[in-house]
């Protein structure tokens, strides 16, 4: 499930430069598209807050996906020779999966894509991204 979602992101030989990479994947992941589409979307925030009630195989799977998502855009960082890749990488995804979550709450679309746009230029700069004004395009995985 999740090697489906992200291999658009991480498997590209044609983005080659981390930087570019990651700030396609935080400006897709936090986009309105992600947010409408939680069946094709990532699963973190759909199941992060029932992921210990889930059968101990599944638990496993879980987050052993959730930390490979995490080493990938520490692997990121720290290739962007950033100061403190673990601990970002950490923080980031906590961030996204939480921003997401949230504007799914909303039933405003407008207060939803604020909610995001707030926090992509907030993990944008955490990972020492410039500012993003374009809206993420869906990725078809």
């Amino acid at each position: 499930m999740f090697e489906n979602r992200y291999g658009a992101f991480f498997g590209r030989p044609d983005q080659p430069d981390p930087a570019s990479v990651l700030s396609r994947f935080i400006d897709w992941y936090l986009s309105i598209n992600h947010r409408d589409m939680p069946d094709r979307g990532c699963p973190i925030p759909l199941l992060s807050g029932q992921a210990a009630l889930l059968p101990e195989g599944a638990f496993s799977r879980f987050v052993l996906a959730t930390e490979r998502l995490t080493a990938t855009i520490e692997s990121l960082l720290r290739e962007m020779d950033h100061e403190h890749p673990e601990v970002t990488a950490a923080v980031v995804i906590a961030e996204m999966m939480g921003g997401v979550a949230m504007s799914r709450l909303q039933r405003d679309d407008e207060k939803a894509g604020n909610l995001l746009d707030a926090i992509r230029t907030s993990v944008r700069a955490s990972c020492g991204l410039p500012p993003s004004d374009r809206e993420a395009k869906p990725v078809r995985a």
